[in-house]
């Protein structure tokens, strides 16, 4: 007998009551991928099957009124339908899940949609708990394909993986009964997004895959969990293990649609798959979490995760460096994204130090940047460098800063415009900045992100006196680093673009 013909039958006689469908007085409509208190889903870039809406926060506040079927927010209708929105049942109720918001129908000829939760985003902080020897420049993860079960609605994470990009995969199931959230982080399921995904009492079976740039594979390939031993096994291509790729090498085997075999004919043998181990847990841990129960386990796990996520929010330092990135976040710093700088101080006096550089810098770049296009408001420091440049008053200390500037109303690159009309909503930018009158700064250069926020640029001193050198690159990705050579002259507040003919950088 087929393992999963218990999907298709679920368990009857579950009541969920009238409690579930709670009324509230009062309602925001937030607009798309506007913040909650509860974390806000990032946009993938890429699914392998049937990609839907990106996860969106689309309510922003506390959850709102009954709405009557079929739900309509920010002008769209919400229907079992609607592309991205998945309809599943858990007993004789009807739930939704719109991203990481789920909803459910109250039934019968008037039955509304009630918003009831939203599924758990783990924060990137708990990337580096379960994959800490992962590199990443930039972290996101959302809900993806869901199904229903006897006990509630079950979902699988997704994410992109390319272009310094990463996530953290898992399964969620927020149980009807109980009102809550159990997370389970498999071995198997860690390191890959979920395409689409099964569960019954028995088993959980998921269809794994990466997403890269301009490819996918198999990752883990279809993953079989026993729920009752919790060991896992990988049913995976016998030809390939990629999916689909835009530049395949001469001769390479593309799987394409063969990957998309229904889940009951991998694990039945029908779809050819071969069956190899799979990433699992120790003995002793498989044990523990048995012992435990399953479900108890899952539950404390998604409240573990929350502190977890809250904590490092509420902890989480005014500079954070890694080797991408430099970043403050201290008050002085937001607040001047939106205040006007000072004016110079005559004296010339008072040196700012480098914790205090992006708190001044931030908002000097923003009118920088847009001066080339006025959408660029939303701007990222990238770790300053400090710099002695010599004047009339002799050798005084300078910044070389670089900063991304994005337009938050173009988060993407649009394929129906020209790269110069995307070039403008993405760039990345290099300056000086003095380290005594910081009320300034002086613009080296700037360029497109070419990926869209992968470029990354880095200004430091050169070899020879007031020389500065700019290198804009996709560090990550194998672009051609690109690198100019200034010539800066403080006094006058210049600087000249050296030729390349008068050497290397």
């Amino acid at each position: 007998m087929n393992k999963l013909t218990g999907l298709k039958i679920v368990g009857a006689g579950l009541v969920i009551g009238a409690a579930v469908f709670i009324h509230y007085r009062s309602v925001n409509i937030a607009p798309e991928n506007a913040a909650t208190a509860g974390g806000e889903a990032s946009v993938s870039k890429a699914a392998v099957e049937g990609p839907g809406e990106p996860g969106k926060t689309l309510m922003a506040g506390y959850p709102p009124p009954d709405y009557d079927r079929p739900v309509t927010i920010a002008s769209s209708p919400i229907t079992p339908q609607t592309y991205g929105v998945t309809e599943v049942k858990v007993g004789t109720t009807s739930f939704l899940v719109q991203g990481k918001d789920l909803y459910a129908f109250s039934g019968g000829e008037g039955g509304k949609w009630s918003k009831i939760a939203e599924f758990p985003i783990p924060d990137e902080s708990l990337f580096k708990k379960y994959r800490p020897k992962t590199e990443i420049w930039t972290y996101e993860t959302e809900i993806g394909p869901a199904t229903g079960s006897a006990r509630g609605i079950w979902a699988g994470y997704k994410f992109y993986s390319g272009e310094g990009c990463n996530g953290l995969g898992g399964a969620v199931l927020y149980d009807v009964k109980e009102r809550g959230f159990g997370v389970f982080r498999h071995p198997a399921l860690v390191a890959c997004a979920i395409g689409a995904i099964a569960v019954n009492d028995d088993y959980l079976v998921a269809r794994t895959y990466k997403q890269g740039e301009g490819y996918s594979s198999v990752c883990n390939g279809v993953v079989e969990i026993d729920m009752k031993t919790l060991k896992a096994v990988s049913y995976v291509p016998k030809e390939s293990e990629v999916i689909s790729d835009h530049a395949p090498a001469p001769g390479a085997k593309l799987l394409g649609d063969k990957y998309a075999a229904p889940l009951e004919k991998v694990v039945s043998g029908e779809a050819g798959f071969e069956k190899k181990d799979a990433p699992n847990w120790s003995d002793a841990e498989r044990e523990k979490i048995i012992a435990e129960g399953l479900e108890r386990y899952m539950f404390r796990v998604a409240r573990e995760e929350a502190r977890s996520g809250a904590a490092a929010k509420e902890a989480r330092p005014k500079d954070v460096r890694s080797d991408h990135m430099w970043i403050d976040n201290s008050k002085a710093a937001r607040e001047a994204l939106q205040a006007p700088p000072e004016e110079d101080n005559a004296a010339g006096t008072g040196d700012i130090d480098e914790k205090e550089v992006v708190g001044v810098f931030s908002g000097l770049a923003k009118k920088e940047f847009m001066k080339v296009y006025g959408g660029l408001t939303d701007i990222t420091t990238l770790r300053p460098d400090a710099v002695k440049l010599s004047g009339k008053e002799g050798a005084k200390k300078y910044y070389c800063i670089c900063a991304l500037a994005q337009d938050p109303a173009h988060t993407d690159y649009d394929s129906s415009m020209s790269f110069e009309e995307n070039a403008k909503h993405s760039r990345v930018g290099c300056f000086v900045l003095s380290g005594t009158r910081p009320a300034r700064i002086l613009k080296l250069a700037d360029v497109p992100t070419r990926r869209w926020r992968d470029y990354s640029g880095r200004c430091v001193a050169g070899e020879a006196e007031n020389e500065v050198v700019v290198t804009f690159s996709g560090d990550t990705y194998g672009d051609q680093v690109v690198s100019r050579r200034y010539a800066v002259n403080p006094a006058a507040w210049t600087s000249e673009l050296i030729p390349e003919s008068s050497g290397k950088p």
